[in-house]
């Protein structure tokens, strides 16, 4: 997948995401500061390790903030390496995909059901079996399309020393 082809992705996952909270807005806990979903120890393909890295090589300034930021390790292993410490995102707008739908409802395909899941903080209220199938990421078919031009499933770890020592050996 070309770079262009992953952000208009990403745009499009975003714009389905916004679609869900607004349809169940009172469903929503997720906000800045909430880091239920922002696990430790993720990795990315190299597309989106690729987008990450590109807009961190723009933004100088934030390379040394995120240095820092993973020297210090606020959250003590805990957590994302680009968590900050007030819970914001470091790498915000390049986020990759598995970060823009966390929260929402999320189902996967079985032989025969499909299997469902969201943030045990969302959707407290509203039963989640109860949702119809648009109001999910389907996530076979959207990691179906993420990888369909993208000639690799090789995964980089999601940490700012792996991204970076990517970069240099591109």
């Amino acid at each position: 997948m070309k770079l262009t082809e992953y952000q208009e992705f990403l745009e499009y996952a975003d714009k389905y995401f916004r679609q869900i909270r607004a349809k169940h807005s009172s469903s929503f806990q997720c906000r800045k500061g909430c880091t239920g979903c922002c696990e430790p120890d993720l990795s990315v393909l190299t597309i989106e390790a690729t987008n990450i890295t590109r807009y961190l090589l723009a933004h100088p300034e934030l390379i040394v903030e995120l240095e820092r930021l993973e020297a210090e390790d606020p959250h003590h292993g805990s957590r994302c390496s680009f968590l900050k410490r007030d819970g914001g995102c470091g790498i915000y707008p390049v986020r990759p995909f598995v970060c823009r739908s966390h929260g929402a409802p999320i189902a996967i395909a079985r032989e025969e059901y499909y299997q469902i899941d969201v943030c045990p903080l969302n959707f407290l209220n509203n039963p989640i079996e109860e949702l119809e199938q648009e109001d999910f990421f389907i996530l076979d078919q959207w990691n179906e399309e993420l990888l369909a031009y993208h000639n690799s499933e090789d995964r980089i770890a999601l940490r700012l020393s792996s991204l970076i020592k990517t970069a240099t050996h591109e």
